[in-house]
């Protein structure tokens, strides 16, 4: 969680990494520094709902998972 710019990113890489599950949806991360970090899943579905306008559109079903690293002393 950047929200106050007081990090600078190396690359724009950095700001949204993309990992690859296992068969079983399983994954490991290991986070670059000392944070906030937002997991966030979503499956790719053929599942669809409804806008508020009452259109049908592409449902997209995850989650997210907040946890907070902290440094070893």
């Amino acid at each position: 969680m950047n929200n106050k710019g007081a990090l600078n990113l190396p690359d724009h890489s950095f700001l949204t990494q993309i990992l690859k599950t296992n068969d079983k949806g399983e994954f490991t991360y290991v986070p670059p520094r000392a944070g906030w970090w937002a997991l966030t899943a979503i499956p790719e579905t053929r599942k669809s709902a409804r806008n508020p306008d009452g259109k049908k559109v592409k449902a997209e079903l995850g989650g997210v998972l907040w946890i907070r690293c902290v440094d070893l002393e």
